[in-house]
């Protein structure tokens, strides 16, 4: 390997500073390289060595902070493009669990405002009343079919309370649906709350999700019109009328 020689020396120690310059000054690098050609350039040093490593000093802040900006910059972009996709997700929601979640977290006026459900949903407000008591519901209808019903409380108006699923649009994450039938469920429900059906529904409540309770009309003609005590007696085929989840 041959030695270096006195220019080559002296290219060494100005390239690295041309190369610095031009990653971090570019608009000052061209006056700076002219400074560093200037043949007086070693006197210019000596005497003013303490001036050039302030100059230096403050370009070197200057472009920092023009750095970390550029950095916040591309961090909030980030950010944002992430909350963009999460609305975008929150659009397709198709399970009943994810769906039920999102929905209680929400205040029921920016809800029924939320561009996914204005999107995905013709939404119609009514009002509920039984024995004197008033209170909103929310029917949202896809395609022209109704598939869910949100409802709140006549205590607390605010917030959604109940949400009743009335169609297959949504399934749970173990797939099952209105119009399941008895069978796909029966592994699936708390059978120690077989009383609990009001005439004319039977009602089992999820083992893992006690607030999710799957719905069962039955005919005034059928055996099973006033409850079971028994689930032997349900037959295998017996359809789900509607699935309803409670906050």
């Amino acid at each position: 390997m041959e030695a270096a020689t006195g220019s080559d020396v002296h290219s060494m120690e100005v390239n690295p500073v041309e190369r610095i310059v031009n990653i971090i000054v570019p608009k000052a690098a061209k006056e700076i390289k002219r400074f560093l050609k200037m043949e007086n350039y070693s006197n210019i040093v000596g005497k003013n060595k303490h001036y050039l490593k302030v100059i230096l000093l403050l370009i070197f802040f200057s472009c920092t902070n023009r750095l970390k900006e550029q950095q916040r910059k591309v961090r909030y972009k980030r950010v944002k493009e992430s909350v963009v996709n999460v609305s975008k997700e929150t659009c397709a929601i198709r399970k009943i669990e994810s769906f039920a979640r999102f929905v209680f977290s929400q205040n029921s006026d920016s809800l029924i405002k939320n561009e996914c459900f204005l999107k995905d949903f013709v939404v119609k407000k009514l009002v509920e009343e039984d024995e004197g008591v008033e209170w909103d519901s929310y029917d949202l209808y896809f395609e022209g079919k109704l598939v869910v019903k949100l409802e709140n409380s006549w205590d607390d108006k605010k917030h959604i309370s109940r949400i009743t699923f009335v169609n297959d649009y949504f399934t749970t994450e173990k797939g099952i649906s209105v119009n399941s039938t008895f069978k796909q469920i029966k592994k699936l429900i708390n059978d120690t709350r077989l009383n609990e059906s009001p005439d004319g529904f039977l009602i089992f409540y999820d083992s893992l999700m006690p607030d999710l309770a799957y719905t069962f009309e039955v005919d005034s003609n059928s055996p099973l019109f006033e409850g079971v005590t028994d689930m032997k007696k349900i037959p295998d085929t017996l359809r789900i009328s509607s699935i309803v989840v409670f906050k």
